[in-house]
């Protein structure tokens, strides 16, 4: 095992060796020819890129680092070039036009300063022009007179006041009126007893917010009291003192360092707050143009961020409010549909999306507001498909003769009548028309559009099992056996069933059936209502147990209570149903439909009395103006013929921002016999949508049930006066003119060019002919209908006014025969009076 030195050699000894041999190594490189080549080359090529300059650098003689400067030979080209073109005939005469240029342009003003250039100051031409011009206005008669008026503007503004200046050089001082009538102000009040009081109040509540402190360390004291007393504030003097109360306590002694240091802290930090956000700071601040122009762009920024920014952000909300819905909706989640949909109603009254997911939810419960929404629908967006669910929730919930619906079906185009949809909708009224044959051939229609399609087979399967035929109701009752198994159509093809057993008197049947779909996982509350009332049809003891389960049942929902409370009160349990409504939660009677329903069990039962108390205790949010109408009626059930006129007015006024509600109590005034209000009413809907045709449509009705002419006529007027070129509503008009024997000349103009304009439309010729018989002309009048065909005019309307010029053309034989065909038309007073006016001739 080897022995370590005792004394080893220094560290140094080491780095010496090396670096010798590091030198050696560069003087054997040094050495070398080719480094001295490459030394050479190097200098030689320094020499070449980086030559003497002609001229010398430094100061009085004194050549710098290598005596001449030297530059590289891009440098030494570029200041040849400058040089040579400097000398050249071009250079100076650049340099000659440049300077006349500069003399011209900048010519010595007649200005004389203390510093110039040349001893006066040079401006260019615009300035001096703009100086002579200022010049030239002030020494002018209107710049004088400008000067003079404005100086004594000037002395006026700014009158010499009583008060004399701090420094008396100043005379006395010069301040604006307002500033004096302030100041004569403020003296005035601070004389006054009221001012004297409010500085003695102020100078006490200074003293004590305010006090007089000793203060530690505090030699001179620039306010109030002697040395090493200071003014400070009431909160400042409570921490101080709790501050220094803590401080002499066991803990407090402890970490006295700790004190000190943030109460240095805490000085440091005011004292640097205070001079930061010092006002002398701020103003210069809020002075500059920087602070202005942000200012500026910060409220015009705000102000197009709400005037184009808001309406796009409401329009989002909206829009995203009615995609969750339609979401909602598709996943059966009713209650966080109905939500997002209000929301979005709340944003925007008109959103047609929201008003058909409301409105499909109102079908879905049976709720009878289903067909006012429906009816807000199609006033918002008058498509086809609207139009056909308007007419299927008004064969729901109208009465014969279901006008909503026929109303509406007849205004869809003759385009979208040959589709399948529509003819189950056709068909479904004529079947509330109890007119079987004509559903019968819509449905066949229907299936023959689409025979894929089994709705279309059970509808007219449903149709004929009203046949008197036992083997067409045999195929029919075994379509919709089959068509019970089918997962879509089974159950409306068990609920076609039990209608059709209910209708046939087959109680037993249809409870059987009915009691089947009642254990189906897709039943509806409605389904529950059927089984109640076959249960009280048929006087079973089950009935009263059901009642109470359905009762139970509908708890759930306020839309269901709102319907079977309905029900009860259609089927004589008005007042079982009110009792009931008595022991449910207060949470369910005052939601949905229940409200509505209440009301209508009170004028079922015809108490009147509390109707309108109830009434008067609600608030029906989109409806109130339903609930004020109603309490009218009331009112005017109570006190007998005296209408309450001011109560209606103000539910009409309630109903002005939404036609669906005007329109709701135009409908309920007709429904009590209030003729004057519905007229009154649908002639303010019309001059408050001017753009609709509802209200003079429903007008058109109201008179021509009434068969009142006169009415008729304005309603025309107002067509043709919303609508110059409506050939069918001038045509109306001239013939209304015609009866009442009104503007004659204007009516037998517009009769003979609808005529000329369209000779076959048996509508305007029989117009025409009836313009001549009023001019006397009899024969051609007869002439005229005749061109149309006998076919034509066998139809009744067409009957009479033939058989009156027969009549009148003395042909009477035929006279009878078309007069007789007459009966069954629908004629006005004015008709009928021609009509037996001729049956008297003959």
């Amino acid at each position: 095992m080897p022995i370590e030195a005792e004394n080893p050699k220094p560290r140094t000894h080491h780095r010496s060796k090396r670096e010798g041999k590091l030198r050696r190594l560069w003087g054997w490189w040094c050495g070398l020819w080719f480094f001295r080549s490459l030394k050479r080359f190097r200098g030689r090529l320094y020499e070449w890129w980086f030559p003497l300059s002609e001229r010398s650098q430094g100061y009085h003689g004194y050549h710098g680092y290598s005596g001449s400067s030297r530059q590289n030979r891009l440098k030494w080209l570029w200041r040849r070039l400058r040089r040579l073109t400097r000398r050249s005939f071009a250079g100076s005469a650049f340099r000659s036009v440049r300077d006349r240029w500069y003399d011209w342009w900048y010519p010595v003003s007649d200005d004389v300063q203390a510093y110039s250039y040349r001893g006066r100051v040079r401006r260019h031409r615009l300035v001096r022009d703009w100086r002579r011009l200022t010049r030239w206005i002030k020494n002018s008669f209107l710049g004088r007179a400008i000067e003079r008026v404005e100086n004594r503007w000037l002395v006026w503004w700014y009158p010499i006041s009583g008060e004399t200046h701090s420094y008396p050089a100043y005379a006395h001082r010069r301040r604006n009126r307002l500033a004096q009538v302030w100041s004569r102000m403020t003296r005035i009040v601070r004389g006054s007893w009221f001012g004297k009081k409010s500085r003695l109040w102020w100078d006490r509540f200074y003293d004590w917010y305010f006090p007089s402190v000793k203060v530690r360390g505090y030699a001179y004291s620039y306010g109030y009291g002697s040395a090493g007393y200071v003014r400070m504030n009431r909160p400042e003097w409570l921490v101080r003192h709790y501050f220094h109360k803590f401080r002499r306590t066991w803990l407090g002694r402890k970490w006295g360092w700790l004190l000190d240091e943030v109460e240095m802290l805490a000085g440091q930090v005011q004292a640097r707050a205070a001079d930061d956000f010092s006002w002398r700071r701020i103003q210069p601040w809020l002075w500059r143009w920087q602070t202005a122009v942000m200012l500026v762009c910060l409220v015009t920024g705000t102000g197009f961020a709400y005037r184009y920014g808001m309406p796009r952000y409401r329009l989002y909300i909206e829009q995203k409010c009615v995609r969750q819905a339609q979401q909602f909706l598709a996943k059966g989640d009713i209650a966080r549909a109905m939500l997002r949909a209000r929301q979005a109603l709340s944003r925007n009254n008109d959103n047609p999306d929201a008003v058909r997911i409301v409105a499909e939810l109102a079908d879905h419960f049976r709720s009878p507001y289903a067909l006012l929404w429906r009816q807000r629908l199609v006033l918002l967006n008058p498509d086809p498909t609207n139009r056909l669910a308007l007419a299927k929730t008004a064969l729901q919930q109208e009465a014969f003769p279901f006008p909503t619906a026929a109303k509406t079906l007849n205004e869809i185009e003759p385009a979208f009548r040959r589709t399948s949809t529509y003819h189950l909708v056709a068909g479904a009224l004529s079947i509330k028309l109890n007119n079987l044959q004509a559903a019968e051939q819509h449905y066949a229609e229907a299936l023959k559009l689409n025979p894929n399609d089994p709705v279309n087979r059970m509808s007219l399967a449903v149709v004929r099992l009203q046949s008197a035929n036992p083997a067409v109701i045999k195929d029919s009752r075994t379509t919709l056996e089959l068509l019970r198994t089918d997962r879509q159509l089974g159950m409306l093809a068990k609920r076609s069933l039990v209608a059709e057993s209910i209708a046939r008197g087959e109680l037993a049947r249809a409870e059987i059936l009915s009691d089947q779909i009642l254990t189906n996982a897709q039943v509806l509350f409605s389904d529950r209502i059927v089984h109640l009332a076959i249960l009280n049809l048929e006087k079973s003891p089950r009935f009263e147990s059901f009642l109470l389960e359905a009762q139970k049942d509908a708890e759930e929902h306020p839309f269901y209570v709102g319907e079977l409370a309905s029900w009860m009160g259609r089927f004589g349990y008005a007042q079982a149903s009110l009792d009931w409504l008595d022991r449910i939660p207060a949470r369910l009677t005052t939601q949905g439909l229940v409200p509505l329903a209440i009301a209508d069990l009170y004028t079922t039962l015809g108490k009147w009395k509390e109707l309108t108390e109830y009434l008067e205790k609600q608030r029906w949010s989109e409806l109130d103006a339903v609930r004020i109408g109603m309490m009218s009626f009331a009112s005017w059930k109570q006190n007998g013929s005296r209408r309450n006129s001011a109560v209606w007015q103000q539910a009409v006024r309630l109903a002005a921002r939404s036609p669906t509600m005007l329109n709701t109590l135009a409908e309920m005034a007709a429904a009590w016999g209030w003729k004057e209000e519905t007229e009154d009413v649908l002639w303010y809907a019309a001059g408050k949508n001017p753009t609709e045709k509802w209200p003079l449509v429903a007008l058109q009705n109201v008179y021509t049930r009434q068969r009142d002419t006169g009415g008729l006529r304005r309603v025309f007027h107002a067509f043709v006066e919303r609508d110059p070129k409506d050939k069918f509503a001038r045509n109306n008009f001239a013939m209304i003119s015609l009866l009442l024997g009104a503007e004659l000349a204007q009516a037998h103009e517009c009769a003979a060019e609808l005529h000329t304009g369209e000779p076959e439309n048996q509508v305007f010729t029989s117009t025409y002919a009836f313009s001549l018989y009023r001019q006397g002309r009899k024969h051609d009048a007869l002439e005229t209908l005749r061109a149309l065909g006998l076919d034509r005019l066998d139809d009744p309307s067409l009957a009479a006014y033939y058989g009156i010029f027969l009549s009148a053309a003395g042909e009477k034989q035929a006279a009878r025969l078309y007069l007789s065909k007459s009966e069954k038309a629908f004629l006005l007073p004015e008709e009928l009076a021609l009509v037996e006016q001729a049956k008297k001739a003959l």
